[in-house]
Formats: C-alpha cells, structure tokens, sequence
C-alpha cells in the first residue's frame, strides 16, 4: 500500500478555503492512500485519461 500527501500549500488563490487543504491533511498525519493495482486506480479515475503524444 502506498500513501502520499502534497506537503506544501501555495495557491494562486490564498483567498479560497481549499488553499491550505493539503497542509492541514499532513499536520493532523491524514495521508491519502494511492491506488496502486490496476483495479484501483481504474476505480479511482476522474474522467477519461490523457494521452499524451511527442511530435
């Protein structure tokens, strides 16, 4: 299993009371756990994946 957290808080927007949601995860140790099997991260998936082509 493998968790993970974006630790610092710097937004574009320090006004929006999403701006410091990731350091307030990581202060009070609430890591989110990635999906790691295919399954997982199938489940896991907001809408359809990019693809990325080099030209």
């Amino acid at each position: 299993m493998a968790h993970a957290i974006l630790t610092y808080a710097q937004s574009t927007h320090p006004a929006s009371p999403h701006a410091n949601d990731q350091m307030r995860e990581f202060s009070a140790k609430r890591w989110h756990t990635l999906p790691f099997h295919r399954d997982d991260v199938v489940k896991a998936r907001v809408g359809e994946p990019l693809r990325l082509v080099r030209l």
